[in-house]
């Protein structure tokens, strides 16, 4: 299997969608912060999206991929009942700013950009670094500023130093007013080969007011899907991929303080 995964990454073109093509495997993540004023209601009320997801790059275990030089991410920008344009994306390293680009999104109610994003981890401090991509809405209709938040790793030419304890994959929203990070953590290895049979991983939903884990919602359009968790969650889960049709799933964390939200989407395929 891992084989026949490393010799398709080389004959392909980059699928930014698909994560496919690429020199390395990739895995789709996203982050996404959510806010609304009167309160989150899982799944009918969710308010304000900011999504951010790009194809991550991984072992093929699923484990933090060690790179250098430049590298190249096609990201997607996504903009949900927003009544703030997004001006800024930026990545950092977890301790210090490493690039900025100017965006000029919404307001609408949906919005979708891909951006091609070029950073250089030559210049990067060697070690497993943190990358925290950041879409920012500086002020909405009230004057309030909300953005998303990424915890992904890479090691930069080697895995030490240790940035934080492998694995960890996390994502965040923030808001204006006291509210802070909302952090919704998924801490196993990403599924980068097609899952068959029983999959065990491990969650931390720190924030522990509305939310849960789900397979294949669609909160856009008020549906749940599958709840496999409650609010706050933390520790093992595991999911029988024989009670799921074979192709691509989406695992859903959302961690929440009630009115704002961190998410973190990871996407998976099942073979069975």
């Amino acid at each position: 299997m891992i084989l026949q995964l490393l010799l398709a990454l080389l004959t392909q073109s980059p699928d930014s969608l698909a994560c496919t093509g690429y020199p390395e495997p990739r895995v789709w993540l996203e982050s996404q912060a959510w806010w609304d004023s009167t309160g989150l209601a899982l799944p009918e009320k969710v308010g304000q999206h900011i999504h951010v997801g790009t194809c991550w790059p991984t072992t093929v275990d699923g484990r933090e991929a060690t790179l250098d030089g430049p590298q190249r991410f096609w990201v997607r920008l996504m903009l949900h009942n927003q009544t703030g344009k997004a001006t800024k994306f930026r990545v950092s390293d977890g301790s210090s700013i490493k690039k900025v680009v100017s965006v000029d999104i919404g307001p609408s109610k949906d919005t979708t950009v891909w951006l091609p994003f070029d950073i250089d981890l030559s210049t990067w401090s060697t070690g497993r670094r943190e990358f925290r991509w950041t879409l920012n809405i500086p002020s909405n209709a009230t004057g309030d500023r909300q953005y998303q938040s990424t915890g992904w790793q890479l090691c930069v030419r080697l895995c030490s130093p240790t940035y934080r304890t492998p694995p960890w994959t996390e994502g965040r929203g923030w808001y204006d007013n006291g509210h802070e990070y909302q952090n919704a953590r998924f801490l196993s290895p990403l599924p980068v080969a097609p899952l068959s049979g029983l999959w065990t991983f491990k969650v931390r939903l720190l924030q522990k007011v509305a939310g849960g884990v789900f397979i294949d919602p669609n909160f856009h359009a008020g549906i749940e899907g599958r709840r496999i968790a409650v609010a706050g969650y933390e520790g093992l889960l595991t999911i029988d991929t024989a009670t799921l049709p074979n192709g691509v799933h989406h695992l859903v964390l959302i961690a929440s303080d009630g009115k704002s939200a961190g998410v973190q989407v990871v996407r998976f395929r099942v073979e069975n």
